[in-house]
């Protein structure tokens, strides 16, 4: 990973260099406009992984690209269905919240999921491009409030229920979703399959229900259980993996 001291956001593809701006990030095969831009409040994450005695550092770890300062995640999940802008160039759409993964989890620590289910920030889809530098404000647009333009890429409300929550009919549900798009990407989409396949394998995992799994719920670890925002802060890119922004937030404009 390098640090870099700006990055440059590209209206409908995202940060110019990063995987998925190259369609090489590990969900890239799912369509999905949020997928260019995502947004994290470093202050709730860190808090919310301390309470839980989870150590997750750097934050860049967590795979957010943006990490705002001075907005807790309830604020920033407030953010989601307006335009917001980011420095002086850019706006972004913010379309949904960003659940952690089980890849995620087993790259970080244990019972990440539910330390950081609210907490693991948003995604966005970049609607005018421009360079983001250190310093720079976030502030949301106020009269652009729009959730029915909020798209999610088909994922339904199961998705963004916490694993311990789900029933076995919703997770049966969920692994049969999974296996039909596993049949239709390896016809459209044989070099995303592989590609996601081969991030999960590197932690033990599979994306996809493995042929015979059985329909279970997830592990006991997973089963237990406007606008108030700051001013200017510092901002730092990490390019590999992710890049990581620290920006802090304003009001309304």
């Amino acid at each position: 990973m390098r640090e870099l001291p700006e990055a440059e956001l590209v209206a409908g593809r995202g940060i110019k260099g990063d995987r998925y701006f190259l369609d090489q990030g590990t969900y890239s095969f799912i369509a999905e406009a949020g997928r260019q831009l995502t947004m994290i409040s470093a202050e709730g994450a860190q808090a919310a992984l301390a309470a839980k005695g989870i150590k997750v550092e750097p934050l860049g770890k967590l795979r957010r690209n943006v990490h705002l300062l001075g907005i807790s995640c309830s604020e920033l999940l407030d953010l989601r269905g307006l335009l917001v802008e980011v420095g002086p160039e850019c706006r972004v759409f913010v379309h949904r919240n960003n659940v952690p993964c089980a890849y995620n989890e087993a790259k970080n620590g244990r019972g990440l999921m539910d330390a950081i289910w609210n907490e693991a920030g948003v995604n966005c889809e970049i609607i005018r491009g421009g360079i983001i530098r250190p310093g720079d404000k976030v502030h949301g647009v106020a009269g652009s409030y729009d959730p029915k333009r909020c798209e999610d890429g088909g994922k339904g409300d199961t998705f963004y229920l916490r694993p311990k929550l789900r029933t076995v009919a919703q997770v049966k549900a969920g692994k049969l979703g999974l296996a039909a798009l596993h049949e239709r990407l390896l016809q459209t989409d044989p070099g995303g399959v592989a590609r996601v396949q081969a991030a999960y394998a590197t932690v033990g995992l599979s994306f996809f229900p493995r042929e015979g799994s059985q329909f279970r719920k997830s592990p006991a670890h997973m089963q237990r259980g406007s606008l108030a925002l700051l001013a200017t802060a510092l901002l730092t890119i990490i390019m590999g993996a992710m890049l990581a922004f620290f920006l802090r937030t304003s009001p309304p404009q």
